[in-house]
């Protein structure tokens, strides 16, 4: 069972400005718990919208993952690397406990679509108007199928670019692989996207 933290949903509004350099300072000296809530109040919801595209239909699972995301920067906090950037560090764990799960169901995981994911293929036309309602339901559920098909470590990088908005250099850093490798893996998931999304469509124009 994860360990839950009721208390991490409270504001704190004394630590709310503070870097998180100085939050993870604060934690690794004294087990702070106001710079521990501070820091779960910033990236948990973030944290738990990139689990559910990894483990999509498994609401209770990706909550226990949340948790056992936070625990683990609980209990220890002294593995970050002061200097370095925090985000990387906080979704390499939530990343490897998603892994885990994926290995034990041993099936492909699904994501789930959403703006992030989706900035660099949707019209940012947002005008209330029907049928262009009903043609971006139809695409996300396009791209949806589409990234399901991805192999984990180009879905993987996808979302930490698209959705994230991690830089390359980021993403290298939290998956511990080169620039060069995170490069390559975005150009294919990017062309891979692109063929699937365009043969979802034909298949589409013709049941029409």
């Amino acid at each position: 069972m994860a360990i839950q933290f009721p208390w991490a949903r409270k504001q704190s509004i004394d630590l709310e400005e503070c870097s998180d350099a100085v939050l993870m300072e604060r934690l690794c000296a004294s087990r702070e718990h106001l710079a521990f809530q501070a820091l779960y109040l910033r990236y948990g919801k973030r944290i738990l919208a990139f689990l559910h595209r990894m483990l999509p239909g498994k609401p209770d699972l990706v909550e226990d993952l949340l948790q056992e995301t936070f625990a683990k920067v609980w209990e220890n906090p002294g593995s970050y690397t002061p200097g370095r950037p925090l985000a990387p560090w906080l979704f390499t764990i939530a990343a490897n406990l998603a892994k885990n799960e994926w290995r034990k169901m041993n099936v492909r995981a699904k994501v789930h679509s959403g703006e992030s994911a989706q900035e660099q293929y949707q019209l940012k036309d947002t005008a209330p108007n029907q049928e262009r309602l009903v043609d971006l339901q139809q695409f996300n559920a396009s791209l949806q199928k589409a990234l399901n098909q991805l192999e984990e470590a180009h879905r993987e990088v996808f979302l930490l670019r698209y959705q994230q908005e991690f830089s390359v250099k980021e993403i290298s850093e939290a998956l511990q692989v080169p620039e060069g490798t995170v490069k390559s893996r975005l150009f294919y998931a990017s062309k891979k996207l692109a063929t699937m999304l365009q043969h979802l469509q034909n298949l589409q124009s013709e049941s029409l």
